[in-house]
């Protein structure tokens, strides 16, 4: 279970890692890093504020990523649970997938909200 610990406690450190700058705004519009939805591409001003939210988000899923990780080794490792690998595998991709579609709908439905609100202001 040594590698499947390493692998997804890795993961969660990556997501943290990747969500630094954008929420510092240092992504420039691009097609292969942040949070890229058509409104998103087409509207700096609404790149940043989307990728800002998308990258805490991001932060707080790598969070749990690595705790989820982490706790599951604890868990087995206090209460002597022998919790298989492949156990140990499914829950943690069940965190991924379960995260990665809950932050990429949160993100695109901010950037629409954004995208209404620039329209009803008149600005773009």
């Amino acid at each position: 279970m040594a590698i499947s610990n390493l692998l997804f406690a890795g993961t969660g450190i990556l997501f943290i890692a990747l969500s630094i700058p954008l929420i510092m705004g240092r992504v420039k519009p691009n097609h292969w890093y942040g949070f890229r939805f058509a409104v998103t591409l087409n509207n700096p001003r609404i790149w940043y504020p989307a990728n800002r939210l998308g990258g805490i988000m991001l932060i707080l899923y790598g969070l749990a990523v690595l705790g989820g990780a982490l706790g599951l080794t604890l868990l087995n490792a206090i209460f002597y649970l022998q919790i298989s690998e492949q156990v140990f595998s499914y829950c943690l991709v069940c965190i991924l997938i379960s995260g990665a579609v809950l932050i990429s709908i949160l993100s695109w439905r901010y950037a629409w909200e954004l995208e209404k609100k620039f329209q009803q202001n008149g600005s773009n």
